[in-house]
């Protein structure tokens, strides 16, 4: 019983890693708009594509035996992925204005083609200004996701948030969100998240260098009560240029995930302690051609270490992307 046990919690572990990588958007701590210029419509188009590169891609544990649903396979894998994003501003008053995104996404591996993924994410904005230097918004997405050609999850996601630009101690940003996921590939993962964040921005050298410190809250109410999860998420991230128009994009975030779910060896809880580093280099090569705003030429690199009490997710990932992107 205790190996069959074991089989069926791991398999789903397996499904939890994609869910988990597709959960939400990543824009918890993404600066809120206080852009006070600008007015009537305005239509924009973005596009990237990257090389990439992941040392563990399907999260072969570092402590413990390999999963068997993973036995055979190659952990490391080389890959594309092409991001489009189509947007669409409108301003209806000196008070009020909407944006409107159509974002569409793509993963393709060379070895792994079962963790392919694409992803439509259709989303608006609503910003009400206060006064030139506060304003509330509302935030609205709806994610789609496809993994191996199969409907994986579909994602209603809101987020409302409460963003005041102090004179001199830069962007105060108070956030709520909910979350109701749909997991087509195991009921048990369906999922309702509430949650709330606080993020402070500090603005340097006329707003050119960035430094960011965030805070966020977030509650998981599954289907399957043993994926109950809590989690608490702190944030230092910087953005500056450095030399011949190279800019820096530095994060460090540490996370703390306390489980519902018991352990495949014995009834302790599962704890997760998870710290992610990112680093992104980026260079303008071509500024204001035509219709070309910009195309930038773009490296990152992630490192993802999560120590957790259950053997089977004790992993370290090294992410790689490089590529080049560009906004009309």
């Amino acid at each position: 019983m205790k190996a069959i046990k074991k089989k069926s919690v791991l398999k789903l572990m397996a499904v939890g890693v994609l869910a988990s990588a597709l959960a939400l958007p990543q824009i918890s701590f993404a600066a809120p708009n206080m852009n006070t210029s600008g007015g009537g419509k305005n239509w924009s188009f973005k596009v990237g594509v990257h090389a990439i590169r992941d040392d563990n891609l399907l999260g072969s544990p570092e402590r413990g035996a390999i999963p068997l649903s993973l036995q055979g396979k190659n952990f490391d894998d080389t890959g594309i992925k092409w991001t489009s994003n189509l947007g669409y501003n409108y301003k209806q008053n000196a008070k009020l204005s909407f944006k409107f995104d159509y974002d569409v996404s793509q993963t393709l591996y060379e070895d792994n083609s079962d963790r392919d993924i694409t992803t439509q994410m259709f989303g608006i904005n609503t910003e009400y200004k206060i006064s030139p230097l506060v304003n509330v918004q509302l935030m609205y997405k709806y994610i789609y996701n496809i993994v191996d050609g199969n409907d994986f999850s579909g994602i209603n996601y809101i987020r409302p948030s409460f963003n005041y630009m102090h004179r001199t101690m830069g962007l105060t940003s108070l956030h709520f969100l909910y979350s109701d996921t749909n997991n087509w590939l195991t009921s048990l993962r369906n999922t309702e998240t509430t949650g709330v964040g606080v993020a402070q921005y500090f603005f340097f050298s006329n707003y050119t260098r960035r430094l960011t410190v965030g805070y966020q809250y977030r509650d998981d109410d599954a289907k399957g009560k043993n994926f109950d999860r809590e989690t608490h998420a702190v944030n230092v991230g910087i953005k500056t240029p450095l030399f011949y128009g190279i800019n820096l994009n530095a994060d460090a975030r540490y996370t703390q995930k306390d489980w519902a779910t018991r352990l495949a060896i014995d009834t302790r809880l599962r704890e997760d302690n998870e710290q992610r580093y990112s680093l992104a280099l980026d260079k303008v090569l071509i500024a204001k051609m035509g219709y070309l705003q910009n195309l930038v030429l773009e490296g990152k690199y992630n490192y993802t270490y999560n120590r957790s009490n259950e053997d089977a997710v004790f992993a370290v990932n090294n992410h790689f992307e490089l590529g080049i992107k560009a906004a009309f």
